[in-house]
């Protein structure tokens, strides 16, 4: 499987899958000068797209070893772009978005960034629950956009009160002095509010 990967251009899809999935294949890739991690299968699929394709399922702890290799890999490259850390988030691979939070890349990320990885944690059944996970990375839920909105705000503004209630529960707070309904101030007590909802 390593000899395809080094020695062909489109790599045989069984090939990508076996690497992706034994972490003896991932070491021995690794140790290759040069190679190109990012060589795809006829389909255009890569290694990292290998984690997340639940159709093929070995054994989670060798997934999971593989996956740090080459995570691991990448960082030390300083190959590991945004776009790659989002694709591991929003995907089902529970385990390698853990341990892509505890790799202590956000702080240099962008705050619209760090925004964009709470937004594709909190979309996805599979990983909403990692969220307390990427805070303690030191992710700000009180974090304003472009719009000058919190997401608390943003949830109020949507009438999401599930979004609301998770990110109380998360720590977020509420600007001071901010209106709930109107901005004119009209309403304070965010009790009343929350059950007009």
């Amino acid at each position: 499987a390593v000899d395809h990967f080094i020695k062909q251009q489109f790599i045989p899809t069984a090939s990508l899958e076996h690497i992706a999935h034994s972490p003896l294949a991932m070491a021995k890739l690794l140790q290759q000068p040069g190679v190109d991690l990012n060589k795809t299968d006829t389909k255009g699929k890569n290694l990292f797209d290998q984690f997340f394709n639940f159709s093929f399922y070995s054994n989670k702890d060798d997934k999971l070893a593989s996956f740090k290799l080459l995570v691991d890999k990448f960082i030390e490259e300083k190959q590991l772009t945004f776009d790659l850390v989002k694709k591991i988030l929003r995907s089902p691979f529970s385990e390698g978005q853990i341990y892509i939070l505890k790799k202590n890349i956000f702080q240099d990320l962008t705050e619209k960034q760090q925004l964009e990885c709470f937004q594709e944690l909190y979309s996805s059944a599979f990983s909403k629950h990692n969220i307390p996970l990427l805070i303690e990375q030191g992710f700000n839920l009180n974090t304003k956009n472009e719009q000058g909105n919190t997401l608390l705000i943003e949830a109020i503004i949507a009438g999401d009160k599930r979004k609301i209630l998770d990110l109380l529960t998360w720590g977020a707070e509420l600007p001071e002095n901010y209106d709930l309904v109107n901005n004119k101030g009209t309403e304070t007590n965010f009790g009343t509010f929350l059950a007009n909802l």
